[in-house]
């Protein structure tokens, strides 16, 4: 518990959701037929094996009232981490013919962000926020002498950062109106 400016008491709350999955899955698709194999079809098989998925995400908000109005941070980190390995074959009425790609995946992701909710008059509200997004991937080849296929690491990152006014604040005036096709005046 904490007070703000105004002398009144607010509460800081923090949020924390883990999440974790493994799965295993397979399928057919032959969306070409005869076009790159004319004798046996173009038949794929896409196996993903033992794939696990995990998952954080965490914030906190800190609720304040600046001058009698309303704004509420909140600062938090978010994580994946999705591990698949996925099969490529080369399959005739789902009969191996030969395997085109074997890859083990390791790709990690890594998200701080900021967020600023302002309520400066009771019809018009700010959010604004930045985010950061960093990825690493990390593919390791299953098959040998087998050219063109996938094998390394690589790190990309991604700033983000967005602001626009809220108008569904207008809507407890009856000034506006949100339909799936925009807003109109009312």
């Amino acid at each position: 518990m904490s007070t703000c400016a105004g002398g009144s008491p607010t509460t800081t709350p923090s949020r924390s959701t883990a999440t974790a999955s493994t799965t295993s899955s397979t399928s057919f698709s032959n969306f070409t037929f005869f076009l790159n194999d004319p004798v046996n079809g173009d038949q794929i098989e896409q196996s993903d094996r033992n794939r696990i998925v995990a998952g954080l995400d965490t914030d906190v908000r800190a609720p304040r009232h600046p001058l009698r109005r309303s704004l509420v941070s909140t600062a938090g980190f978010q994580f994946r981490l999705d591990r698949p390995r996925v099969v490529l074959s080369h399959t005739a009425d789902r009969h191996l013919l030969e395997r085109t790609q074997d890859v083990n995946i390791f790709e990690t992701s890594y998200s701080p962000f900021v967020k600023f909710d302002f309520t400066p008059l009771p019809w018009l509200r700010f959010i604004t926020g930045a985010r950061g997004d960093i990825f690493n991937f990390n593919v390791r080849n299953n098959l040998t002498g087998v050219p063109d296929q996938p094998n390394g690491s690589a790190t990309q990152a991604h700033p983000e950062r967005q602001g626009q006014p809220d108008p569904r604040a207008l809507v407890r005036d009856g000034v506006l109106r949100q339909s799936r096709d925009g807003l109109s005046q009312q």
